[in-house]
Order: structure tokens, then C-alpha cells, then sequence
């Protein structure tokens, strides 16, 4: 296993969960592909690429989509209300860990 954490969707929430790098998603979920595969969308500028971004700007668009401050996509507001302030930041950090 890799150890990094993978993110999966299901009915329409996330969760963080350890996986390998070759593995396939749990049963019952698919990997959050909105922003494309590890974040690197560079198709679609409705979900632009993510991977690298700093940390900060993550957080404060996160938490700006769970508090309604930022309410122009309604699938990330829906994201960002399920999670708490510690996932907030553990995505955040992820995302800009990856290249």
C-alpha cells in the first residue's frame, strides 16, 4: 500500500479512507472525480485542477462553500457541509502535497 488516503464518494458525501495505489474503490463507492484523477483536471475549467494548490486557499474556499458565503456550485457546497474543520484541513493538506 501507498499509504496515502484516497477520497470516495458516496451518495453524494466523501470520505477519507486508506487504499493503495492500484486498489479499487471500496464496494458501494467510486473515487471523487469531479476535479479529475488526484485533482489533476485540465479539461473541464468548471472543475479546475486542484493538485498543488496552497493549503490556505483550499481551506478558506472549503469552508466558504460550507458556510454558504460561496454558494455558486451547489455539488461543493453540498461537499463542504459534511465535513468538519479537521477534514477541512486534512483535504487541504492533501491536495497541495499533490503534483
Amino acid at each position: 500500500p501507498c499509504g496515502r488516503r484516497h477520497l470516495y464518494g458516496r451518495e453524494g458525501s466523501i470520505q477519507f479512507e486508506p487504499s493503495s495505489c492500484h486498489c479499487s474503490p471500496p464496494s458501494g463507492r467510486t473515487r471523487v472525480a469531479c476535479h479529475g484523477a488526484n485533482f489533476n483536471n485540465t479539461s473541464d475549467p468548471a472543475n479546475p485542477r486542484l493538485a498543488g494548490q496552497h493549503a490556505e486557499y483550499t481551506e478558506l474556499q472549503l469552508n466558504a462553500f460550507r458556510s454558504g458565503q460561496r454558494a455558486n456550485n451547489a455539488p461543493m457546497a453540498a461537499i463542504a457541509a459534511r465535513l468538519s474543520d479537521r477534514e477541512i484541513k486534512a483535504l487541504a493538506d492533501y491536495i497541495a502535497g499533490l503534483r
